[in-house]
Order: structure tokens, then C-alpha cells, then sequence
């Protein structure tokens, strides 16, 4: 479109929006509190090239001074209000674009631009009061500056989203959806039926009403629904205001009282559902990432396991080989330790794909506690594991993922803290607690809530550094989340507690796997 079409286009739109607000205004002989005309200029900036700025913002100028001259106006106001009206959407446009707030992709974006939309009007309020307070109007300048920040904000903030779905800057395919016509036409149904009501005493806060569909709309259509809402809502609820109808319309209020009440109104709901739709963005944006990274991860796990394999077994055929020098037997002990440890980490990064895809495997069973943590601490009594068991119980627990979570922990409390570390078993309802405790200097307060998160690295100054990935701790909560259970953490006077949660099985199953004799001579342990 050439910059000529798009200038002229802009003052049609401009003179048409003019006059319709001034339409309004006579209806009660009061100025106009909401000019949608703001909106439609800087929308028409926003989507055309620079170049093109100038040429618009002069027919808009122009548009603005044919449109006081038709309604009666002297040429020294119509002077002012115009360039008022070119000053402060140019403003409004740049800031909006400097601040990159055009998208409405992201609550901060949405923020940016409700601060741009009533900001550049105290600009345009500034001038254009100038042309007003005196000539055409007995208001004070400061009532007539804030009419005219209120008026010109509200349609920069209702009628710039409109247009940018309009102009396709903005994503319209949900509205053609049939729930996207659905949730316009009860959003259209609930701001009619809201605003015939004949005042304030019609109905209570009855206005918030159209608060439902307005949050459907948000929510399940996304920016391009709470757009084309809140311009429906804006213009419907102003142009029945004006009519005298509606909760802020009655003898109990002036009309620029009741109309500063129906544009804070509009503001608070139309801010909130621009907020709520780009949060709404944003998660499914984040949703989208997720899997993609969780897809990246599985990919390159699969790609590394795949070299991994002849490393580890090649580097283990030449450590069992007796003809092997001792520096070649250094060297393979180097590659395996390292391909080992290589091969953890694999395993950890797909043990986390696998979770979060929902396609860990859970195979549970029957396993008595205290007789696991003695197999389980067969060679490692250098590492001075004290243990102590209430009363033996089961748990219903996937046994592998049990090794691992016991593994994790303790390996940790082994390598972070002080000895001893000591493992504490009990017996709660319908559930068997069993916390590992070391002694420590703990997990730092800051750091606390972050602890169970993936890839969160301890050696970020908490004194809990090491190798690894950060995913010890994630994995072994998700393995005792997938069997019924849960992990946690709690600071100890001297130390950290990990207590891992997990669902008993029954007395039967018990005396099934551990004897009775066994069961009655289980107690403190060292």
C-alpha cells in the first residue's frame, strides 16, 4: 500500500471515529471522554514503515481540523487539538515500539503497553487543553487535561489491540473457531443486555457481569479474543452511557462522574484481559519449549548412548586383559571411569524425558525396608552409615526406582557433609517415612526452593558443590512421585534431612517377606 493510500485511509478512519465521538458528546452537550480516534492513528502507525509517518500524521491533522470546523469550532482551537492529535499518538506509536510492546506476546509487553497508551496522552492532554479551557469549554484546564488522558488512553488501549488483529498483525485465527464465535457473541450478548439496564440501581455491580465471557474469551482465544471483546465492549458500553443507559448512568450521577466510572471501568477490565490473554500466550509458548527441549534431550541422550556403548565395553575388554602394560591399563581405567560416568549422566537426562513425557515405567512391589538398607549397605562401611528402624515395614515401591532414590541420597550426604549420616525409618499411617540426615552445613535458605528444580547446580555458592548435572535430586522426587509417594526437605540443627514418603503395603505381604523372627528382633541398628 502506498504512503499516500495509507495516509488517506488513516484520516477516513480518524474523521469517521471523530464524529462518532462527537456524536456521543452532544447527546449530553458535555466533551467527549473517549476518543477512539487516538487508537486508529496509532494503529496506523504501527503498522506502516517510518517513512510513512509523517505523511499520516499530517491527514490525520488535517482530519482532526475538518472535523471541528463541520461541528462548529473556531480555527485557533481546531489549530491546537490537531496538533495535539499528531503530537501524541507519534509518542505513543514510538514508545510503544521502542519498548517493543506491540506484540502482546508477554505480560511485561501488555504492561509496557497500558503505561505508553496513558502516557502520551498526558502529551496530547497538555496541548490540546490549551485550545479548549477558555474557548469552548468553562471547565478548569486540570478537569479538562484529564478528560481528555482518560478519553484518549481508553482508545488507545481498546481500539490499537483491534487493530492490530485487523491488519493481521495479530493472530485472528481462533476467532474463527466456533467457540471463538461463540465466546464474541456472549461477550457482544453480555454488554447489551448489561448496559439497557436503565442505571446504577438496576441491578448490583451488574457491570462485572460481562467479566465472564470477557475471561473466556481471554483465556481460550488468546490475545486476537480479548481484543475484539474489549473494542465490542468499549464501544457498545460508551455508546449506551451516552443514551443515559446502564449501571454508571442515573440521577444519583453527573455524567462526568459516571463517565469517569465506566472508563476506569473499561480500563481495569480490558488491562486485566490483555494480561490474562498474553499470560495465556505465554504458557503455551513455555508448554511449546518444553517439549521441544525435552524432545532435543531424548535425541542427543539416544545419539551419545550410541558411542557410549563400544567405549565402555572395549576400555572393560582390555582392564580384564592380563597381557595389558600398566600404562595401558591406567589410560583404560581413565576412559572407562569417565565413559561411566558419562553413561550416568545419560541416564539421567532420559530418566527426566521419560518422566515428563509420562513414560516412566513403574513395575511396584512388596519390598520390606529395613532388610533393602541392609543390602543396601553391604560395602560401604567405610562411609559410617548409623541406621535405625522403628519396626520393619513394607513399602509398595518399583525396587529399582527405591535403589536409586536411597542411592541418591546417600551418596550425596556422603560427599556434601560431615559423618556421620544416619538413616532413620518409621512407621506413619498407611505410610513408612525414611529420612537420610547428615551432618553438614545444610542447603542454604536462598536456595531451598530451588533445590528439587532441573539443572539447578548447588555449587552456585551454597557450599554443596560437585559434578553432575543437577539432577540427582529432581529425578529421585519424580521416582517417588511416579510410586505414590513423595520427596522432601528440612533443615536439621546440624545438617540436612531428606525424607522420602512412600505408600506401606500389608501386614500379610510383610510376614511374607521378612520372618517373624526377624521381624521381632529388628530394632536400633548401627
Amino acid at each position: 500500500m502506498s504512503t499516500l493510500l495509507r495516509a488517506l485511509l488513516t484520516a477516513l478512519l480518524y474523521f469517521v471515529a471523530a464524529r462518532s465521538s462527537v456524536e456521543l458528546q452532544d447527546l449530553v452537550g458535555l466533551g467527549a471522554i473517549y476518543w477512539p480516534g487516538a487508537g486508529v492513528t496509532v494503529t496506523a502507525l504501527l503498522v506502516s514503515p517510518r517513512r510513512a509517518w509523517t505523511a499520516i500524521l499530517i491527514a490525520v491533522g488535517l482530519a482532526e481540523v475538518g472535523n471541528d470546523l463541520v461541528t462548529g469550532f473556531g480555527l485557533v482551537p481546531s489549530m491546537w487539538w490537531a496538533a495535539a492529535n499528531m503530537a501524541e499518538p507519534l509518542l505513543a506509536a514510538w514508545l510503544i515500539q521502542r519498548w517493543r510492546a506491540d506484540g502482546f506476546g508477554s505480560v511485561r509487553g501488555v504492561a509496557l503497553f497500558a503505561l505508553a497508551a496513558f502516557l502520551a496522552p498526558v502529551v496530547g492532554g497538555a496541548m490540546g487543553s490549551i485550545g479548549t479551557t477558555g474557548t469552548v469549554s468553562s471547565l478548569p484546564y486540570a478537569v479538562t487535561a484529564g478528560q481528555w488522558i482518560v478519553g484518549d488512553g481508553l482508545g488507545i488501549l481498546t481500539v490499537v489491540p483491534f487493530g492490530l488483529v485487523v491488519a493481521r498483525r495479530l493472530s485472528a485465527r481462533p476467532l474463527g473457531t466456533p467457540e471463538g464465535v461463540v465466546a464474541v457473541a456472549a461477550v457482544l450478548l453480555a454488554t447489551v443486555v448489561v448496559f439497557l439496564l436503565e442505571g446504577p440501581n438496576g441491578v448490583v455491580a451488574g457491570d462485572y457481569l460481562v467479566l465472564l465471557p470477557l475471561v473466556w474469551a481471554a483465556v481460550r482465544l488468546g490475545v486476537a479474543g480479548a481484543a475484539v471483546s474489549l473494542f465490542l465492549l468499549s464501544q457498545i458500553a460508551n455508546g449506551f452511557h451516552a443514551a443515559g443507559r446502564g449501571p454508571f448512568a442515573g440521577s444519583e450521577l453527573s455524567y462526568i462522574q459516571g463517565s469517569a466510572q465506566l472508563q476506569m471501568f473499561l480500563a481495569t477490565v480490558g488491562i486485566a484481559a490483555l494480561l490474562l490473554a498474553s499470560r495465556t500466550v505465554e504458557s503455551e509458548r513455555y508448554q511449546g519449549l518444553a517439549a521441544a527441549r525435552e524432545q532435543l534431550i531424548a535425541s542427543v541422550s539416544h545419539e551419545l548412548r550410541t558411542p557410549l556403548t563400544p567405549i565402555l565395553g572395549f576400555s572393560e575388554t582390555m582392564l580384564r586383559h592380563d597381557g595389558v602394560d600398566s600404562q595401558t591399563r591406567q589410560a583404560a581405567e581413565v576412559i572407562h571411569r569417565n565413559a561411566r560416568h558419562l553413561s550416568e549422566l545419560v541416564d539421567d537426562l532420559l530418566r527426566t524425558s521419560r518422566a515428563r513425557r509420562g513414560a516412566l515405567p513403574v513395575d511396584p512391589e512388596a519390598v520390606a525396608v529395613g532388610l533393602f538398607i541392609d543390602e543396601m549397605l553391604q560395602g560401604r562401611a567405610e562411609d559410617n552409615i548409623e541406621v535405625h528402624v522403628d519396626s520393619e515395614v513394607a513399602v509398595w515401591v518399583d525396587r529399582t526406582h527405591l535403589t536409586q532414590i536411597v542411592t541418591n541420597l546417600l551418596d550425596n550426604a556422603v560427599r556434601y557433609a560431615r559423618p556421620p549420616v544416619r538413616i532413620e525409618v518409621a512407621s506413619e499411617a498407611q505410610a513408612c517415612r525414611l529420612s537420610v540426615i547428615d551432618h553438614g552445613d545444610g542447603v542454604p535458605e536462598w536456595f531451598v526452593s530451588e533445590l528439587f528444580d532441573d539443572f539447578a547446580q548447588a555449587s552456585r555458592g551454597d557450599g554443596r558443590s560437585g559434578g553432575g548435572l543437577g539432577l540427582g535430586l529432581p529425578i529421585a522426587r519424580m521416582l517417588a512421585r511416579a510410586n505414590d509417594g513423595d520427596l522432601t526437605y528440612a533443615d536439621e540443627d546440624v545438617g540436612a534431612r531428606f525424607t522420602l514418603r512412600l505408600p506401606t503395603s500389608g501386614a500379610d505381604q510383610i510376614s511374607m517377606i521378612v520372618p517373624t523372627s526377624t521381624m521381632r528382633s529388628r530394632g536400633r541398628r548401627k
